[in-house]
């Protein structure tokens, strides 16, 4: 099986959903956004930009929105937030079968900063400076990094495969849910050899009091299918051959 982006932002969806508990809500992800826009319009737009149709996708998870059973007329979010945006492609043996693209990305953990700090309170999730948001994000973006280092792909005894995590299989099995799985391509493992050198930074939209912390991330992945071509409708190829190229040449 060869991974594909959709895997990507599915495994991205799995660590977001697994991330653990907290007595403080700002301490566990809430929600992830996979969007081709810069979280700064998304943030702007109403709902991040999701809509009912992100259901069942892997571009779109709230945990309150799951809580309220997923209802459409309130597509429902909240901070911290991981935010996933697509800054860069390269092509290698473009024209070939064997064409590999590798997507950069950056992946940010984003949280609101509350005035109740500026007010005197100082406690609690609404009580962290800027400096406390900024630890805190990292932290948990720390956690999605290391859950994409176990991801390998694999099939359960219950007929099941895909890519996921190997605590989450060991979970399952220590759960009953599951009695077994076959491993396959460590996808981890790639994940950790292309991003050796990944580059993480601070990031901030002052305008709306966001903070966060965020890594660049390449993800490569190959061209998996050859296309096949239509030819059923196409006309006498002596017409073809008349029709095309240059006609008043010289």
């Amino acid at each position: 099986m060869k991974p594909t982006l959709t895997d990507f932002f599915t495994v991205l969806k799995q660590a977001v959903m697994f991330s653990p508990k907290n007595d403080m809500k700002c301490r566990q992800l809430q929600a992830l956004r996979v969007s081709p826009r810069e979280y700064g319009m998304e943030l702007a737009s109403e709902n991040i930009g999701a809509t009912i149709c992100d259901k069942d996708k892997p571009f779109f998870w709230s945990r309150i929105w799951e809580q309220k059973k997923y209802n459409p007329n309130q597509v429902a979010w909240e901070f911290p937030l991981l935010f996933v945006s697509e800054l860069s492609i390269s092509t290698k043996n473009a024209m070939l079968n064997s064409a590999e693209r590798s997507y950069n990305f950056q992946v940010a953990v984003l949280d609101k900063y509350s005035e109740d700090c500026d007010k005197g309170k100082c406690q609690g999730c609404n009580g962290r400076t800027v400096n406390e948001i900024f630890y805190d994000t990292e932290t948990l973006l720390h956690s999605v990094v290391r859950y994409l280092a176990t991801v390998t792909e694999a099939e359960t005894d219950r007929g099941v495969s895909g890519f996921f995590s190997r605590t989450y299989l060991e979970w399952l099995i220590s759960k009953g849910s599951i009695g077994e799985y076959t491993p396959g391509m460590d996808w981890g493992g790639v994940m950790v050899a292309e991003n050796k050198a990944a580059v993480s930074y601070r990031t901030a939209i002052e305008t709306l009091r966001v903070y966060g912390t965020a890594i660049e991330l390449t993800v490569t992945v190959k061209n998996c299918e050859e296309p096949t071509f239509d030819f059923s409708n196409c006309p006498d190829i002596s017409v073809v051959g008349h029709e095309t190229g240059c006609k008043d040449c010289g």
